[in-house]
């Protein structure tokens, strides 16, 4: 995997097919919605902090932490929020 940070914070949506992979983090912070089939390769975070919804077969592959809420911000654990459990 190549090094580097990909910082598209300011996009609300990406085209379908879209799968980078990134040697350093992702920034997806402005998205609300991911394209279906979206499943990134992420050597560093993943950030999804304004994503309202999670889609079916949603399997990235991230080394860091994958960030969805946006309250946890760069200093606190991410949370994800599923039917039964909380990571």
């Amino acid at each position: 995997m190549v090094g580097g940070s990909l910082w598209l914070n300011g996009l609300t949506s990406l085209p379908e097919g879209f799968n980078p992979v990134v040697g350093g983090y992702l920034d997806l912070r402005s998205l609300t919605s991911l394209p279906k089939g979206f499943n990134p390769v992420v050597g560093g975070n993943l950030y999804l902090d304004s994503l309202t919804e999670i889609p079916e077969n949603f399997n990235p592959e991230v080394e860091g932490k994958i960030f969805i809420d946006e309250e946890t911000g760069y200093d606190k654990n991410p949370i994800l929020e599923f039917i039964n459990f909380h990571i």
